[in-house]
């Protein structure tokens, strides 16, 4: 038998039925545990298989969710559109109705203002019937000098034509008397010549030569005094025009000047402001569009006379602000000035629109007050950039401010009154336009109001939501129509770039994978809680079944080693298991290690090593090392002499025979043959079987 055989066998002759019991359950709930790694091992195997598949199909199905979230979203957006829609028409329509109200209010605080005025118009306009007349007549000697100015200015323009022509000519004239004078030169060398040849023929008659150069000689003299004349008068013409060049300049200076002062001057009302200029100045390149000046250094008024007027129409504190074209300069402007220079200042922002229209629609009003001694609108008497223009004009009205000299009360009064006329016609025109803008902003809103009853749920007839359908709207953060038509587009197209699952096939697929990884989770836990348990168990179990054991062979090993001994041998035996698998108990089993011979070592017994007696000899002293641990009643030995040397076999009898004496146990020893002179106990008896035809004998007679 092989060695778990011999320690089961071991057990059972041992007699102490619990470690059998222990050990069979130990072996069995080892096969149990390792069934249970084995499936524990194909469900993990399956399960990361199956979640494989399901995180294959996650991202198709995430994105499926997606597309249904998105098309939830592309829902509620529609939805808030027609809200949006119905909001902005009326706001459109309040502010109609808003802008409506105030030009009333400012219509009918024009005719209060103006009614003091109209009741003095009308008594001033008898008196102008009276001065009609004599007005006229001076109308007409103005006019006469008027048309008298234009004449002269035409005959100046027209000398300046002359001029320039004549100047024109004059170059030419210069340059042909600069040839002239080369010519005349190269004359007065041929005259050289032609006297030295007079002076050599004194003798020959040249007076008819002499007088023919003579003559030539005249004319030359008399055309270069007359373009030396010419040169002169362009001469004068060119003194003239450096006398108009230098006055430019000087005037040049002049503005140079001026914007050196304003700059001075600025310093001493606001050196902060000074400080900002000098720091823009060497960080122009930081902005996207020209940051100007403060305004009193950008301004130029045409007369000085009116310097007071410009600076009583402007605040003082905007005298110094600069003036930005955009917003994000402006923010950008602020916020490094106070971070490098930590300082205030005054910053305005142009409004966005060039001088348009309705800034020289209101202008146009000009001519019909000169009467009254108008001669500008505050806006003609300064230039100024465009942006700082916009903003004088829109914020404090210098395209509408008449500027008059020398007006008499009667004329301010009638004055006022026109101005108060036309404000009157004005705003009784804008308010016939706003009031066809709110007609059509009302019309818009019905529609508006009955599109939105029909597309939105929990949309009141009050214009206001419910409170499912405001929560429903706040998902979406965009608000104006044209903010939600582009989120509505975006929203189209990604829900267009994700696969469709129509029949929700891969849906489905993935819910059914999810239920299956679910269940070999759950069964993978019961399975690893199963195995907890039972190795607990079986921990429980080899605790005390382990030391008993031991303790058992130990025993055996004592007596067995013992035995040997006694025989002149060695003996040993051992528990045997894999350490690298301490509880693969069916594996455990008993090895007897034997040694015959003094110069061997202990080596296990076996049939390939040891001879068919020496087998006998170990297998007879396992059963008498056995003896002291057995409960059985008697033993039976059968032929275990067999194979034995006659050494071998006389030791072993004599042990067997002491052993049994002192043993209360029986031995039963079949053997066919026995050898000559064995001790023998008086305990003993033995029995010789007879078998042969001539026996004679019954069982009564022996």
């Amino acid at each position: 038998m092989n060695t778990c055989e011999l320690l089961l066998n071991t057990l059972k002759a041992a007699g102490d039925n619990q470690l059998v019991e222990d050990h069979q359950n130990l072996v069995a709930m080892t096969a149990e545990v390792s069934d249970k790694r084995f499936e524990l091992r194909n469900l993990e195997q399956s399960c990361k298989e199956n979640e494989a598949n399901v995180q294959r199909l996650e991202s198709d199905v995430q994105k499926l969710r997606q597309r249904e979230e998105l098309i939830k979203e592309k829902t509620i957006c529609s939805e808030k559109i027609y809200f949006a829609k119905y909001q902005e028409a009326k706001f459109r329509c309040d502010e109609a109705k808003a802008g409506c109200d105030t030009l009333k209010e400012e219509l009918t605080s024009i005719k209060n203002k103006s009614e003091p005025f109209r009741l003095s118009v009308e008594f001033y306009k008898n008196e102008e019937v009276k001065m009609r007349q004599a007005f006229t007549k001076s109308v007409e000697k103005v006019k006469t000098a008027l048309n008298l100015t234009e004449t002269v200015k035409s005959s100046i323009e027209e000398r300046k034509v002359d001029c320039q022509k004549e100047y024109s000519k004059f170059r030419e004239k210069q340059s042909e008397e600069n040839k002239r004078e080369n010519a005349i030169r190269l004359k007065q060398q041929e005259l050289d010549a032609f006297e030295a040849k007079l002076h050599d023929l004194r003798d020959v008659d040249c007076s008819r030569q002499i007088a023919q150069v003579q003559n030539a000689l005249d004319e030359v003299t008399s055309e270069r005094k007359l373009l030396q004349k010419k040169k002169a008068e362009l001469e004068e013409i060119s003194r003239n025009q450096v006398t108009k060049i230098n006055d430019i300049q000087r005037e040049h200076e002049s503005i140079r000047a001026v914007d050196q002062k304003k700059i001075f001057l600025l310093r001493q009302r606001n050196n902060n402001a000074y400080r900002v200029l000098e720091w823009l100045g060497m960080n122009k390149d930081k902005f996207k569009q020209k940051i100007y000046q403060p305004i009193m250094s950008e301004i130029n008024v045409k007369d000085h006379k009116y310097n007071s007027i410009i600076e009583a129409a402007i605040p003082r504190q905007e005298l110094s602000a600069f003036v930005c074209q955009t917003t994000e300069d402006l923010l950008t402007f602020t916020r490094l000035v106070r971070d490098q220079l930590k300082i205030s200042f005054n910053v305005i922002l142009a409004p966005d629109k060039s001088m348009d229209a309705q800034f020289r629609r209101d202008s146009e009003i000009l001519p019909d007050l000169r009467e009254f001694g108008v001669k500008a609108y505050l806006k003609d008497l300064i230039d100024a950039p465009e942006p700082i223009m916009r903003y004088l004009c829109g914020t404090y009205n210098f395209h509408r401010i008449p500027v008059a000299d020398n007006c008499s009360e009667s004329q301010l009064k009638e004055l006022l009154t026109k101005c108060a006329q036309s404000d009157t016609t004005r705003l009784q025109a804008a308010i016939k336009k706003k009031q066809d803008e709110v007609e059509t902003f009302k019309s818009l809103l019905n529609t508006a109001l009955a599109i939105a009853q029909e597309k939105i749920k929990g949309f009141k007839p009050d214009g206001t939501l419910s409170r499912s359908t405001q929560t429903r709207f706040n998902t979406i953060s965009q608000n104006s129509v044209d903010e939600l038509a582009c989120k509505l587009d975006d929203l189209v197209i990604r829900i267009q770039g994700i696969y469709q699952d129509s029949n929700n096939t891969l849906l489905n697929e993935f819910n059914r994978l999810n239920e299956q990884l679910k269940d070999k989770r759950f069964k993978l836990t019961e399975l690893k809680t199963s195995i907890e348990e039972i190795d607990l168990k079986l921990e429980t179990i080899k605790k005390n079944w382990l030391p008993k054991l031991q303790e058992v062979i130990k025993s055996i090993n004592i007596n067995y080693g013992e035995f040997m001994k006694k025989l002149s041998y060695g003996g040993e035996v051992r528990l045997d298991f894999n350490e690298d698998q301490p509880n693969n108990f069916a594996a455990y089993g008993i090895m007897i290690l034997v040694k015959y011979r003094d110069k061997e070592s202990l080596i296990p017994l076996s049939s390939t090593r040891q001879s068919g007696g020496e087998r006998s000899v170990a297998t007879m002293i396992y059963m008498l090392a056995l003896q002291a641990k057995t409960s059985v009643p008697f033993r039976c030995v059968d032929e275990i002499n067999q194979g034995m040397d006659k050494e071998n076999e006389r030791k072993v009898f004599e042990l067997l025979v002491s052993t049994a004496d002192s043993s209360s146990s029986q031995y039963f020893l079949v053997s066919p043959k026995l050898l000559n002179n064995l001790p023998y106990s008086e305990k003993m008896k033995i029995h010789v079987v007879f078998n042969g035809k001539k026996l004679g004998l019954s069982w009564d007679d022996i």
